[in-house]
């Protein structure tokens, strides 16, 4: 590529999210130009490149195309910009409205008015394929419910069902999303074609089965310079879509003709995509893409740097036309977008889909795939050896997605939209409302039946997804190739005086043995316990709450890899499972005690009072102020539970106590003592055991008046001063319930530490010593799970998907 020697040349590139907006970014910065990087949200991974020379944020597209336009066309000014480059439709379609006003100021990278409607309107691209022998599926425009009835015959079921276009574009109401479906009979198919009456003509089309190839080419006026094909091994929705996993393939020389036949029709220059779907019938179009594709990435791994050509031909014009195309690329790399390809393992694992009426990946299949999330010959689409920070930043990025996922799925019924997420687009306009809540206050009125008073998921409700992450989270982390590379990590781990881990426990037993008491709050096994105090003593500096708090205040750093080791509530099983372990290995620990519950026994924790309640065999139903639950199996039971806890945290304190006490009654009641009484924890406090307020009811703090919050707080100190004597100004806000104003209430009534529960690990240099982060310890997580979080470079994924 020749770059001026006088002054680099300028690109701007949109979409900065995407992973074909980062291999443009890293191609063009690798070969000297001056990369502008822009996109609509702020912790764009692009944004993080180290190619990146500058970053502009604009309005997103979908909301303001506008002012995308606007932002655009005033960062190509103030950044001298030679060429701007859109990823994406979104950007790409108001930028061609608007062509005009960058006339003066730089190349856009877009085809032409005409070409884009070509490519864009579906019903025009399938009439060009057929005028230049391409094959195509069988397809017939409808506008009505009543038209699509009349030429339904023409085709088997399933019918495909395609908007005529994907986008359309509004300068005031943005840019609109229309997605393919498919209709699996007569009545759906009215109800779906009714549905697009008055916004877009239809396409119906036959429902063709097979691969997913794409021919991508990069032309100068329909003349081939160079091609490249791959080959979708995963996509999303699972039953046909975008690719998640692909790998490349030897370019086939039949569908390399239909591709070059149809950009010598379109008289095509820049990039394109021609996509085909190969089945027993031979090879079918199924669309053109005339923008940056989202596989790209592959391509430049493979060997075939599209950005820095195109860039080349735009800037300095054609090079010699060959005989043939630059077809040198490698065969066989695989490349995925992580977070689709997670997608797809969680959605195949799940075996729940929109159209259950398509073929679809099995769970084996899932399965079977696991291990290749850690395959290191597989690549990701945002790693770079030599750019590994957009890659880091997308990691949480993906985690908080997950966690957003895995907690509707908690409350995901069959048919819940919500598995739309992870399985099939629902058809129309995209970006559609949002579902009712998992426990909104249902009015029981006249003539409601029990299952009608709450929500319908509380009765027959099917599995969460939250089950299917776990599942498929654990099955990875219990594998051979998550451990080696959690060790491999640990070795490479230069953790700093700085950076501390905390651990979270609540409970230590073995299953079953307390059946009056939540499992929500087992934490471990007696074996798994002692398994995991074993790993840290070996791999890491168990440190205890005094030298944390001596770091802080300026004293003696932490060692290297310091992990503090804390439990909550100051259950009995405490003294009898977890100290024992602690005690033999020389480990210390924290222990946050609720100062109103010791030597009361006739107290019980809120969850554990809802718990007994729902355990108990002699109820087939249960009234709540809200409604009446199905008790008669072991799952409505579970759901019942997982429902109430979860309401009762949406309550302000004295609220949701009332409501517990109603639901309640006289039942819940513990049958022995749930919580250590005084003499017990002041014999664990001469034996080592440092011990921390935990309140003294064991409200959630940022549920009850501020004053009050400082009360509690300082009322459980003093209890433990009473009763134990001097104790550090350490705090855990029970269930993590914090706020700004109560942090800073407990820091000027003499608290120096303050837990949290919000997953993460403390980088003691930055952190607010009165919101420090901790890792809840689940009974599920496996051993190498629990490594990985403590680690930074994964932290947050894993703390994403596991218990």
């Amino acid at each position: 590529m020749t770059v001026p020697t006088s002054q680099r040349p300028a690109a701007l590139v949109t979409d900065a999210e995407r992973g074909s907006a980062l291999a443009i970014i890293r191609s063009l910065g690798r070969h000297g130009w001056r990369v502008i990087a822009a996109g609509s949200a702020p912790d764009a991974p692009g944004f993080r490149s180290r190619y990146a020379a500058a970053r502009v944020l604009y309005p997103g597209p979908a909301d303001d195309p506008r002012g995308t336009v606007a932002a655009l066309l005033g960062a190509a000014r103030d950044h001298g910009v030679d060429l701007l480059i859109p990823v994406t439709d979104d950007v790409g379609l108001p930028l061609a409205a608007a062509r005009a006003q960058f006339a003066d100021v730089c190349h856009v990278a877009l085809a032409n008015d005409e070409q884009i409607a070509l490519v864009t309107d579906k019903q025009r691209t399938l009439a060009l394929a057929q005028e230049v022998g391409v094959p195509v599926p069988l397809t017939r425009q409808v506008r009505t419910a009543a038209e699509a009835d009349e030429v339904a015959g023409a085709f088997g079921w399933p019918v495909v069902v395609k908007p005529q276009v994907s986008r359309l574009v509004d300068e005031t109401s943005g840019v609109g999303v229309l997605e393919v479906t498919y209709a699996a009979d007569r009545d759906d198919l009215l109800r779906i074609v009714g549905g697009f009456e008055g916004r877009c003509p239809v396409l119906l089309q036959e429902y063709c089965p097979g691969d997913g190839h794409g021919v991508e080419l990069l032309a100068y006026q329909g003349q081939p310079l160079a091609a490249f094909q791959h080959q979708r091994l995963h996509e999303v929705p699972i039953t046909g879509g975008a690719s998640a996993l692909r790998w490349s393939v030897a370019l086939d020389p039949p569908l390399y003709e239909y591709a070059r036949r149809l950009i010598a029709a379109l008289n095509w220059t820049g990039l394109v995509m021609v996509e085909f779907k190969v089945g027993a019938r031979g090879p079918r179009l199924m669309e053109i893409n005339g923008r940056i594709w989202g596989s790209l990435p592959l391509a430049v791994f493979s060997g075939m740097d599209f950005p820095a050509r195109l860039a080349d031909l735009l800037l300095n014009g054609p090079p010699p036309i060959p005989a043939v195309p630059d077809t040198n690329y490698r065969i066989g790399v695989r490349a995925r977008n992580l977070e689709k390809d997670i997608v797809w393992l969680l959605a195949v694992l799940a075996g729940r889909r929109r159209h259950s009426f398509l073929p679809a990946p099995g769970r084996a299949a899932a399965l079977a795939a696991l291990p290749g999330l850690l395959d290191p010959r597989i690549r990701t689409d945002s790693f770079a050896w030599d750019d590994p920070r957009p890659a880091l930043a997308e990691l949480p990025q993906i985690a908080r997605k997950l966690l957003r996922k895995r907690g509707k799925g908690r409350g995901a019924g069959q048919g819940d939209k919500v598995t739309n997420d992870l399985s099939e687009p629902v058809s129309g306009l995209r970006n559609s409302p949002p579902s009712p809540g998992p426990f909104p206050h249902a009015s029981g009125g006249k003539g409601s039946t029990p299952s009608e008073s709450l929500p319908s998921p509380l009765v027959g409700e099917g599995p969460g997804m939250g089950g299917y992450v776990r599942r498929a989270a654990v099955s990875l982390a219990n594998s051979a190739a998550f451990a080696g590379v959690v060790g491999l990590l640990e070795r490479l781990d230069g953790r700093r005086p700085y950076t501390l881990a905390v651990l979270t426990y609540h409970r230590v037993d073995e299953p079953g043995a307390r059946p009056q008491l939540s499992p929500a709050q087992l934490s471990a096994t007696p074996a798994a316990f002692a398994a995991q105090m074993r790993c840290l003593a070996a791999r890491w500096r168990v440190v205890s709450a005094q030298e944390v708090l001596d770091a802080v205040r300026g004293g003696t750093p932490l060692p290297p890899r310091a992990v503090l080791v804390t439990f909550d509530d100051a259950y009995t099983d405490f003294a009898e499972h977890a100290w024992p372990v602690l005690r033999q290995l020389g480990l210390p620990v924290t222990l946050f005690v609720p100062t109103a519950y010791p030597d009361h026994p006739e107290r019980a924790f809120w969850w554990d009072r809802l718990y007994a309640t729902i355990s108990d065999p002699a109820r087939e139903v249960l009234d709540t102020p809200d409604g009446r639950l199905a008790l008669g199996t072991p799952a409505e039971r579970r759901r019942a539970f997982k429902r109430l806890r979860e309401h009762v945290k949406t309550l302000d304190h004295d609220a949701a106590m009332a409501w517990v006490d109603a639901v309640c009654g006289e039942s819940g009641a513990p049958a022995q003592p749930t919580v250590l009484g005084w003499d017990a924890l002041r014999d664990l406090a001469r034996q080592g055991v440092t011990l921390g307020a935990h309140t003294q009811t064991h409200p959630l703090i940022n549920r009850v008046p501020v004053a009050r919050a400082r009360a509690e707080a300082l009322g459980s100190l003093d209890d433990l001063r009473r009763a134990v004597g001097d104790v550090l100004p350490i705090f855990a806000y029970p269930s993590g319930g914090v706020s700004a104003e109560v942090a800073a209430k407990l820091g000027q009534a003499g608290f120096a530490l303050a837990f949290t529960t919000e997953r993460g690990i403390n980088d003691l240099r930055r952190a607010d010593p009165l919101r420090l982060r901790r890792i809840n310890v689940g009974a599920g997580t496996p051993l190498a799970a629990l490594r990985a979080q403590m680690l930074p470079a994964t932290a947050s994924l894993a703390g994403a998907l596991l218990p």
